[in-house]
């Protein structure tokens, strides 16, 4: 299999699959990445990359440019929308 042939949703899917019912610090450390790494992947805020394709058995880089989505932490969001506020007095 090729990894061109999946989507980045479908390697996510993938690696979840994989990982059952262990934690994911316990798959993280299988897997020998950070837990961190990780956590962004399945949120999908960073790339699976070459290494776990090839963990997965997969060769290539999905078929779609990997576009991650910024989402601002709720502080953040409520500052943004303070000075939105300000902005429109």
């Amino acid at each position: 299999m090729k990894y061109s042939d999946f989507t980045c949703e479908e390697v996510v899917a993938m690696l979840k699959a994989k990982q059952g019912t262990k934690s994911l610090r316990k798959f993280a450390a299988e897997l020998i990445v950070s837990p961190s790494f990780l956590s962004e992947v399945y949120r999908g805020t960073r790339n699976p990359g070459p290494y776990l394709a090839k963990l997965l058995g997969l060769e290539q880089m999905p078929k779609e440019k990997w576009n991650p989505v910024y989402r601002p932490t709720k502080e953040q969001q409520l500052k943004i929308n303070r000075l939105h506020s300000e902005q429109r007095r």
